[in-house]
């Protein structure tokens, strides 16, 4: 008998790609690159073919998936249109104006010796008219004079006039949605001489309790670790330093320094086991955990890579608590639909990239890896190795946009990662029991002993790189093994000879392409 059904269909993720399709379409048309209009072009007339041969051709009970996949594909257009029409209306203008604001991060110097501030509840004034720009942020890249922007804290309010560019969409025909999913409208430069502090201090809760941590974390660690620190629980990297972020960047342990699916796993980790304790029952457990996440979302900014944890980890512990089984590819689907639904270009977005295609990563392939190594190392260990190399595959063509990548970050992150769990754990627990009886603040210095180790690690894998490797044959490499990979996954259906064959063939055109890759350079 033939084989009629080759893949494991899942409606939500057709609807997820559509839905992306139809962002990736409008994103083209407007950039004014006669490539990307071309390429437009194409994902239009393959959406209307592929609609109209499915019309035809369907069943009638199966005329749900093709208006499902035609809903989101429009959706996706819809979306992008009105955020493009929005943002091109908003009235807001490049111009000269005086302005008022709360610093919202911790200022930094940037590569160009200038001090980035991003401001929040901005009211700005010119001889024009006023603009409230109360659920947007203005950036402002100053140079340094006396030093003065280094001393502004989270909250502070400050003052002064500078002329504003208006953010664009663009840049050189190319996508550029960078300011525009940060929510910044304006951007200022000048130097330092033209802000100046007002005095007062506007913190909200969450605001508050970071600068309470970041106080337990600088009175008991060293100013390089405990900026380290502040990074890896709220993902705020302004105050870590170039070496160190370049370190872990090197050693393809950068994901340790932005909250992410791994942190939300050990605070979820932390809480079951406390809730464990207490012996509190499901229910009980699905909300305690579901609100403390999703207020430690809020606290972080609710970054890409945090809310894709939160609602991964909401529906699963729903499904826990349902007794109904859980499957992680329409979960991930389904956060990338919430996720573009209300920031639709965020999928131009690296961090969304890397965090989805890691997740996708792991699920796709962290299985047939598994079987794999099961063959040559112990049961718990060959898991650990395969998913690692699972996030490693899953992120190559992503991280090719970057000038490093380590081609030992798989062993760096199989040793870094349960360190830097116990570190984090040892820190989140010691940082909030530091704010109630600040001798226990002592205790963060465990989290700076580890991760030392962890740096230390990141310093010794990141010396070999792909730096200088031919991209396309290493593009082409990571496409073929994880082409051939996913055959062998059980989202698949084929036979175990085909199965062996086609994984087999992969793995040795990868590995040809792979030496081409280092051949041609």
């Amino acid at each position: 008998m033939s084989q009629k059904k080759y893949f494991n269909y899942r409606p939500l993720v057709s609807v997820s790609l559509f839905l992306i399709g139809g962002i990736v379409c409008i994103g083209g048309f407007f950039s004014g690159n006669n490539l990307r209009i071309v390429l437009s072009c194409i994902i239009a007339t393959l959406f209307v073919v592929t609609v109209l041969t499915k019309l035809v051709v369907a069943k009638e009970y199966k005329l749900f998936k093709v208006l499902a996949v035609a809903i989101s594909f429009m959706l996706g257009v819809g979306l992008s249109l009105l955020s493009i029409l929005t943002y091109n209306n908003s009235g807001v203008e490049s111009g000269t104006y005086s302005f008022i604001g709360a610093v919202e991060n911790q200022p930094y110097i940037n590569e160009n010796d200038n001090y980035v501030i991003t401001l929040v509840d901005v009211k700005m004034t010119n001889t024009k008219t006023e603009v409230n720009l109360s659920q947007k942020r203005v950036r402002l890249y100053l140079s340094v004079m006396d030093g003065r922007s280094e001393k502004y804290e989270i909250g502070e309010v400050i003052s002064g006039t500078t002329y504003f560019f208006k953010t664009s969409l663009y840049q050189q025909d190319n996508p550029s949605f960078y300011f525009y999913n940060k929510g910044i409208s304006l951007i200022g430069k000048g130097n330092e001489e033209l802000a100046c502090s007002t005095g007062q201090i506007q913190r909200n809760i969450f605001q508050k309790f970071k600068v309470k941590a970041k106080e337990v974390l600088s009175t008991h660690l060293s100013e390089e670790y405990s900026e380290l620190g502040y990074t890896m629980m709220f993902g705020d990297k302004s105050g870590l330093g170039e070496d160190m972020t370049k370190t872990y960047q090197a050693g393809g342990t950068a994901h340790l320094l932005a909250v992410s699916g791994l942190h939300i796993g050990f605070v979820v980790s932390l809480l079951g086991f406390l809730l464990k304790l207490f012996k509190a029952n499901d229910k009980v457990k699905f909300w305690v955990i579901s609100i403390i996440i999703f207020l430690y979302a809020f606290a972080c900014g609710f970054t890409i890579s945090v809310t894709r944890a939160l609602i991964m980890t909401v529906v699963l512990l729903y499904f826990k608590l349902r007794l109904k089984e859980y499957d992680g590819l329409s979960c991930l689907s389904f956060a990338a639909i919430i996720i573009l639904f209300f920031k639709p270009f965020e999928v131009y977005d690296v961090g969304f990239q890397l965090s989805f295609s890691a997740v996708l990563g792991i699920l796709l392939l962290s299985k047939p890896l598994t079987r794999w190594f099961e063959k040559v190392f112990h049961k718990k260990f060959a898991s650990a190795i395969a998913i690692t190399f699972a996030v490693f595959l899953g992120t190559l063509v992503v991280m090719l946009k970057f000038d490093r990548l380590s081609l030992f970050s798989v062993v760096a992150n199989i040793l870094a990662i349960p360190l830097a769990s116990f570190a984090f754990m040892f820190m989140f627990v010691f940082v909030i029991s530091g704010m109630l009886t600040p001798a226990l603040g002592a205790f963060t210095y465990i989290y700076e002993l580890l991760m030392s180790v962890v740096t230390a690690i990141s310093k010794v894998f990141g010396a070999l790189t792909l730096s200088g490797a031919n991209q396309i044959c290493v593009l082409l490499f990571s496409i073929v093994l994880v082409t051939s990979i996913v055959f062998g996954s059980d989202y698949v259906f084929a036979g175990a000879k085909t199965k062996k064959i086609i994984n087999f063939s992969g793995v040795i055109l990868s590995m040809l392409l792979l030496g081409l890759a280092f051949i041609f350079i």
